[in-house]
C-alpha cells in the first residue's frame, strides 16, 4: 500500500532479506569466535504454534482485511511475545534462526553500535568495551526504553482511533466501518453506560 510499485516492494523485501543475513551472519560469527554480543532473542510463549501454522493464520486474518498492523502486532505478541536484547544466545523464533543480533543500523538503534564496537575491537586484538555483566545491563535499558516508547505509541494510536470511532459516532458512519472502530465503539458505549443509535 505504501510502495509506489510492485518492483518497489520487491527491492525493499530483497533489502529486508540481506539484512537479515546480515545480522544472522555477524551473530553465527560473534558466537563462533566467542565475542560478548547483544543477541536478539525471540523466545516464543509455550503455547506457541509453529511458525507456518502462525504465519498460514495471520495471512487468512489480513485478507480479510478485518485487520490493521497494530491488531496484527497484538495477536502475534499473545502467541509469540516481544524480541529481547541479550548477552546470551536464544534464538529468534520469528526469523526462524538459531542466532540473530542487530549490526547494520548503528545510526538508528545503540545495540548495532556496541555489537559494532564489540566487533572493532575483536578484529583490532583490543579488550572488549563491554564485559557480559555490562551487556547484561545495556540490554536491560534497551529493552525497557523499547517498552516505554511502544506503550507511548499505543497510547497515542489508542487516543486517536478513541477520536475517529467518535467522529464516526456522531456522523452516524459505522455501516462500513472497520472491526477495529466497530469495537472501540463498543467499548465507548459500555463505558457511557448506554448504546448509541448509530451503533
Amino acid at each position: 500500500l505504501r510502495l509506489p510499485s510492485a518492483g518497489a516492494m520487491v527491492g525493499h523485501l530483497i533489502i529486508q532479506e540481506l539484512m537479515i543475513l546480515a545480522n544472522a551472519s555477524v551473530a553465527r560469527f560473534m558466537v563462533s569466535e566467542n565475542i560478548p554480543a547483544l543477541y536478539r532473542n525471540h523466545v516464543p510463549q509455550l503455547a506457541a504454534p509453529l511458525a507456518s501454522d502462525l504465519a498460514t493464520s495471520l495471512q487468512a486474518w489480513i485478507a480479510s482485511e478485518s485487520a490493521d498492523a497494530d491488531a496484527i502486532a497484538a495477536r502475534l505478541q499473545v502467541a509469540v511475545g516481544r524480541a529481547q536484547y541479550q548477552p546470551t544466545l536464544g534464538g529468534h523464533y520469528g526469523l526462524a534462526l538459531e542466532s540473530y543480533t542487530h549490526c547494520t543500523s548503528p545510526l538508528r538503534r545503540y545495540a548495532d553500535l556496541v555489537n559494532l564496537r564489540q566487533l572493532k575491537a575483536h578484529t583490532e586484538g583490543r579488550e572488549y568495551p563491554y564485559s557480559q555483566e555490562a551487556l547484561q545491563s545495556v540490554g536491560r535499558s534497551i529493552n525497557q526504553t523499547i517498552l516505554e516508547r511502544r506503550e507511548g505509541a499505543s497510547e497515542g494510536y489508542k487516543e486517536a482511533l478513541r477520536s475517529r470511532t467518535q467522529a464516526a459516532l456522531q456522523q452516524e458512519r459505522l455501516t462500513a466501518a472497520p472491526d477495529h472502530v466497530l469495537v472501540q465503539a463498543i467499548k465507548l458505549m459500555a463505558e457511557a453506560g448506554a448504546v448509541d443509535d448509530a451503533l
